[in-house]
């Protein structure tokens, strides 16, 4: 009896043990199988007030299903992800400088869960320390009423305020704000941003046109400039793009000259027509080698062959036509093909060959005036591409120019022989 009793001990103890030991193996194993870590950003990290800061976080465990992450700043519940990636946007405008505490914690379904915890530091302004620097630009400049229009703010060095002022009457303080015009008439737009380091404004006079003439999409004629007239008497539309009042056609003044000759500097004005054609200059323009139609000056953003009160583009120019189009800053100093559609809504919606017709939203109305050579004084790509002389200088021997072509959407900007013959678009001083 009594060694039954002890053999009747043993396995008890032993079951307890066994039981133990597996509930301990088991609480180890949930334990090991649920990892959280914020991958970015850094422990540590500075940022600007005002940035969108992307937090990051790894989870590994042994199954993804009914798996979520919540994010807290400051112990503030700001969201809850539960697919991957696990990925929370944070904007930082309306957060107070100095640390803040980011915790990202898992949880699965079972209700195990895991945290991680770092800290960043928000400075004042700009990443740069500066004052801001006012930008927008529109998603449509013209049409009747009721005219929706939404403003797209792209101002530098992170401001933190925007104030805006639609000249209806209407206001709002929105980064990126939405307005209808119910009347009929032009409108300025104002927008004034701040940051810590301090404001700028920006004004659009006569920005957006409200108006049964003002649809179809096309641009309006600059307000008070209508059109034009160069030396010669030759007369040419205008269009407004943002507050630039740019030539609404390529430039045609001067005495036409063989393709097969240069131009020089004999105080008569000098044009190739495209394939030797003159009646091609009516329709496309003129072609101009660099230094005839800078009038012999370097100087940037000279007058040199436009009409009295306007002058060439010069590479600056063409890079707020294109940020006004959509562009971001970057883009816009980039070289070679750059942005979206930003060449298709300034090409023509006739006259481009194989489907290269363009929206022309814009109303700048770019036709596929082709292009004289420099070296083998060829002529080229008519109804295919259409180039633009710029006033700014790449080298002594070539310059910056842009090109849109019958296959592509976007803008080119690149630099070519000075002395090729390319379109000129005058703009407004």
């Amino acid at each position: 009896m009594k060694n039954s009793l002890i053999k009747y001990g043993l396995i008890l103890i032993s079951t307890i043990l066994i039981i133990s030991s597996t509930s301990c193996n088991k609480d180890n194993g949930e334990t090991q199988s649920l990892t959280t870590r914020i991958t970015s950003p850094s422990n540590g990290q500075e940022f600007a007030r005002g940035d969108v800061i992307t937090i990051s976080t790894t989870v590994d465990n042994v199954s993804t299903v009914g798996m979520e992450v919540r994010y807290y700043i400051d112990d503030i519940g700001k969201s809850s992800v539960t697919s991957f990636p696990y990925n929370y946007e944070w904007n930082t405008s309306d957060e107070e400088l100095g640390n803040h505490t980011i915790k990202a914690t898992s949880i699965e379904s079972s209700g195990l869960a895991k945290s991680d915890e770092i800290t960043i530091v928000l400075t004042e302004g700009g990443a740069s320390g500066e004052a801001p620097v006012a930008a927008f630009y529109a998603n449509v400049l013209s049409g009747s009423p009721p005219l929706a229009v939404t403003f797209t703010d792209q101002s530098s060095n992170n401001p933190t305020s925007w104030e805006w002022s639609f000249g209806d009457g209407v206001t709002s303080d929105l980064q990126s704000p939405s307005h209808t015009y119910n009347l009929e008439g032009f409108y300025g737009v104002t927008l004034i941003v701040a940051n810590s380091k301090g404001k700028d404004t920006l004004v659009m006079p006569n920005y957006i046109n409200v108006g049964s003439g003002g649809g179809g999409g096309n641009g309006s004629p600059c307000p008070g400039t209508p059109t034009v007239t160069d030396a010669e008497g030759n007369v040419y539309n205008t269009v407004q793009l943002g507050n630039q009042c740019w030539m609404k056609e390529n430039l045609k003044v001067g005495t036409f000259i063989s393709g097969a000759e240069d131009m020089t500097n004999n105080s008569v004005t000098e044009k190739f027509c495209y394939d030797d054609i003159p009646a091609n200059c009516d329709i496309y323009g003129g072609l101009y080698q660099w230094d005839e139609m800078m009038n012999y000056s370097i100087q940037e953003g000279s007058r040199g062959i436009c009409p009295q009160g306007w002058h060439i583009p010069s590479d600056q120019d063409w890079k707020t036509l294109e940020m006004h189009l959509g562009m971001t800053q970057a883009e816009a100093d980039a070289p070679d093909w750059r942005g979206t559609d930003q060449g298709d809504v300034i090409k023509t919606t006739s006259g481009w060959v194989e489907g290269g017709n363009g929206s022309n939203t814009t109303g700048f109305s770019g036709l596929p005036a082709g292009y004289r050579g420099a070296e083998a004084l060829e002529f080229g790509a008519i109804t295919e591409g259409a180039y633009w002389w710029t006033s700014s200088q790449f080298s002594d021997v070539q310059t910056w120019y842009r090109a849109v072509g019958q296959y592509t959407g976007m803008i080119n900007r690149t630099y070519n022989y000075k002395g090729s013959g390319v379109s000129i678009r005058c703009v407004k001083d």
